[in-house]
Order: C-alpha cells, then sequence, then structure tokens
C-alpha cells in the first residue's frame, strides 16, 4: 500500500493535564505510531489565542504540528484514540500533496 505525507495539528488543553509539553510531545509521537505513522518533524508552534473563543476562562491552547507519512485511514484511527483524551483539544489531519518529478 502506498504511504501518503500528512500533516497533523493538535491544539493543547494544558489546564486539564499536569504532563509537560515534551512529555504530550513523546506521547502524541508514540500515538501517530501505533496508528501506523511514521513521524519525519514535529513544530512546537506554542501558544496561540484562539480566533473564536468558547468560553472566556479559555482563550488560547498550545499548538503543535506533526509531519509524518502513513498508509490507510489515520485521520480516523487518529480521532477514535484521542475521543476521550481531554489534553487535547482539537485534532486537524491533512493530507499533504505529493510532488511528482517532471520527465
Amino acid at each position: 500500500m502506498e504511504k501518503r505525507h500528512y500533516k497533523a495539528t493538535f491544539i493543547l488543553n494544558l489546564r486539564e493535564t499536569k504532563r509537560t509539553v515534551d512529555a504530550l510531545t513523546t506521547w502524541l509521537k508514540e500515538l501517530i505510531t501505533t496508528v501506523g505513522g511514521t513521524v519525519e518533524k514535529v513544530d512546537d508552534i506554542g501558544v496561540r489565542d484562539f480566533v473564536r473563543v468558547t468560553h472566556k476562562n479559555n482563550p488560547n491552547g498550545h499548538y503543535i504540528s506533526f509531519f509524518f507519512t502513513a498508509s490507510g485511514d489515520v485521520n480516523t484511527a487518529l480521532q477514535a484514540k484521542l475521543r476521550l483524551e481531554t489534553e487535547v483539544k482539537r485534532c486537524f489531519v491533512e493530507a499533504l500533496e505529493q510532488k511528482t518529478a517532471k520527465a
């Protein structure tokens, strides 16, 4: 099966956890590996304000992006594993286009 390139961006809720950002990053790397992905790069974006604040006491979140390769439906598997986790507010998975060489 062909491997595709993906980018997964996680918004962490640091108010609901006792773990550090580094520990959460390691945990998310392992989670991506368990669903069949191979992490190539991690980009810690940091704390960003939300464009639309849903709760005035929680106006921001810590963003981390993972670039990885995987085959199959990674989005569904990640969403299923993160469904009950309070430390992750959101998970966005997008497929990246593969560049083809011109002959």
